[in-house]
């Protein structure tokens, strides 16, 4: 994929019931707009001859993207014409402007195609309304696609709105999924040497604004082009602000068009221009008295000094990185207990965080009203000289409880609900564990109403034994995802990992690719809910086992069928996150207790039997995985 790689690498800068197996119901809202008159334009492009964009392997249409488009918008068109080839063999050109050969396809938005706004001024109306009258949020890389004056149109209110447009026009008239980075395996399509125009006349847009993964090696480029292609927008992780000989160094992810997000308020303590490394009034202190500056200690938020050194620090940043949008000022990754943020006398007495107003020690809000209160104060002197600039910051452990000072405007929070189980949807409130996390959930719902940003980060690809059992979650991620669309947040990401042989997962021991190879079906559901929580999971099951293992599709349903009956039927009292968990705590309370281990071999064995030499690949890991697991099945 080098060939795509030049003209989009710097494009963005880092700101980061199953009806088919017969398991029970599912409902479904659509939320793709069509136009009315979409019979009409039909009839009249055939009649015209062009609903055809290919014909007997013979282009019959040509793509348009104006003098002055966008990067996104170019690669766009490159994607476009690189799938047309790939599904019809033929060769589709690529052109700055309409020509009389067959059907122009035009990408862009109202900036690089003005007639647009002329044409289809409801649509980018619509594509630009991020909050509706209903109070329901929107990102703002909707897209439409619309037929009108012998052309189509793919358009959106922006460039990566005009991407998202292809995509889906590629999945809907040409039947393409991308399932895994590696395109031998993961890029599913029928050859087709004519393509028509079976879907257009509609727009689409997504009830949250980022939508990602965090996997820690964010530099991987197949995985970056897998994520986008289904419409995912977001790469979160550690280590893309470096100091490198005293020189700030951002790295450019393409994809990822926000989640400048980690753990990392002792590397502004230790990279800002005023740090002193005599003074010890940066850090905690032990049960003696001793400076703690190690990794599960937090910073001294009480002191001023601290706030000082860390401003000074972000205002460095962004002197020298003017086009940054976001900036990461979260805690570390520890926990904040008394003996993480043990700062005497200062965390043994009240603390006030506004003129008269106090919050005890023993209140479950003391840690995050002390962590929100430094980060507010950084953000009023952020906005000073960076009024666009956000400050991103993690509400995690114990500072995930609302704090009760104000959110400044110009920070952004994640909501880490690290101590949800798995097993439930957060809405449940039988599960204690879920109880929790829906409580606070509720709490910060309330904060998009008076403009504070709220995201999520979920850790749905995120256990011990990933690579060894598919935890089947669907229907978990449609209710969490309308959920949190409900409560206004504008951000899902969730920890998982690249699809990439080199880089070895550090719990389970293996290549983060094996985790793809199990849990394939999952993370292409989670993209899919991602851009839209009201898709029908049944059905999604149903296409995927269709499009990716043909004859084989019936004994992987009947498959995943039975590692879903496993799944609820299986009693387990915590499956928080936690990477201790092991594979044989998953087999023993979902297999083994289940009795479904003999089930789950039979139809993966049936399921690689039937199989073409591709779907035998794509069967292969799961198969072998668990016949390791049950030798005497």
């Amino acid at each position: 994929m080098k060939r795509t790689l030049s003209l989009f690498l710097a494009a963005l800068m880092l700101s980061v019931n199953f009806t088919a197996c017969g398991v029970g119901e599912n409902t479904e809202t659509e939320q793709t707009e069509t136009q009315p008159g979409t019979e009409q334009a039909e009839t009249e492009f055939a009649a015209e001859g062009l609903d055809f964009v290919t014909e007997n392997g013979e282009a019959r249409a040509h793509i348009v993207t104006p003098d002055g488009a966008e990067q996104l918008e170019q690669y766009a068109a490159e994607e476009l014409a690189y799938h047309i080839k790939k599904v019809s063999g033929a060769e589709v050109a690529v052109v700055t402007e309409k020509t009389g050969d067959g059907l122009p396809i035009i990408i862009g938005t109202p900036e690089t195609v003005p007639d647009l706004a002329e044409l289809f001024s409801e649509d980018i109306e619509w594509l630009k309304t991020l909050t509706d009258e209903d109070g329901r949020r929107w990102g703002d890389d909707g897209f439409a696609i619309r037929r009108m004056n012998e052309a189509l149109y793919i358009f959106g209110a922006t460039p990566r709105g005009a991407l998202n447009g292809v995509y889906d026009f590629i999945e809907e008239n040409l039947g393409v999924l991308w399932v895994r980075a590696n395109e031998e395996i993961g890029l599913v399509y029928d050859e087709m040497p004519t393509i028509t125009v079976a879907k257009a006349d509609y727009r689409e847009k997504s009830p949250f604004q980022r939508r990602g993964t965090s996997f820690g090696c964010e530099s991987v480029e197949g995985t970056q082009i897998l994520y986008a292609r289904n419409k995912l927008n977001t790469v979160n992780g550690g280590g893309k602000i470096n100091k490198v000989n005293g020189v700030w160094e951002v790295k450019e992810i393409w994809i990822a068009e926000h989640d400048n997000l980690g753990h990392c308020m002792k590397f502004w303590v230790w990279n800002s221009p005023i740090y002193d490394p005599e003074c010890t009034e940066y850090w905690n202190v032990d049960s003696f008295g001793t400076p703690i500056p190690n990794e599960i200690s937090q910073i001294n938020f009480w002191s001023e000094r601290t706030l000082e050194t860390v401003t000074a620090a972000i205002l460095e940043l962004l002197s020298q990185h003017p086009d940054l949008r976001t900036v990461p000022i979260a805690i570390e990754d520890g926990l904040l207990e008394p003996e993480h943020c043990y700062n005497p006398p200062y965390s043994e007495q009240p603390f006030e965080y506004a003129p008269g107003q106090f919050v005890d020690p023993g209140d479950k809000a003391f840690y995050s009203t002390v962590v929100f209160t430094f980060v507010n104060k950084v953000a009023k002197r952020v906005a000073e000289e960076y009024p666009d600039v956000e400050l991103l910051t993690y509400a995690y452990h114990d500072a995930e409880v609302p704090p009760l000072c104000e959110i400044e405007p110009n920070v952004g929070v994640v909501f880490c609900p690290i101590t949800g189980c798995a097993a439930d949807e957060v809405t449940n409130p039988e599960n204690p564990h879920n109880k929790y996390v829906y409580e606070l959930a509720e709490q910060w719902s309330e904060y998009p109403e008076v403009g504070v940003d709220v995201g999520i980060y979920e850790y749905y690809f995120s256990y011990g034994a990933i690579a060894d059992y598919e935890r089947p979650i669907w229907y978990k991620l449609q209710s969490d995802f309308r959920y949190f669309a409900q409560c206004g947040f504008n951000c899902i990401v969730s920890e998982g990992s690249a699809d990439t042989e080199d880089v070895v997962h550090v719990w389970s021991q293996k290549p983060y690719s094996t985790m793809w190879a199990m849990n394939s079906l999952t993370c292409w559901i989670y993209s899919k809910l991602l851009w839209n929580p009201e898709e029908n999971v049944d059905e999604l099951i149903e296409y995927f086992c269709d499009k990716v293992y043909g004859d084989a599709s019936e004994h992987m349903q009947e498959y995943y069928s039975t590692l879903y009956r496993g799944w609820t039927e299986g009693e387990s009292e915590n499956l928080c996150w936690n990477y201790k968990i092991t594979t044989d705590f998953y087999l023993d309370y979902f297999v083994y207790q289940t009795d479904i281990e003999a089930d789950l071999i039979a139809s993966l064995r049936k399921a690689y039997d039937a199989a073409d030499d591709v779907g035998k690949e794509r069967i292969r890991y799961i198969k072998e995985t668990y016949e390791a697991a049950f030798p005497e099945v």
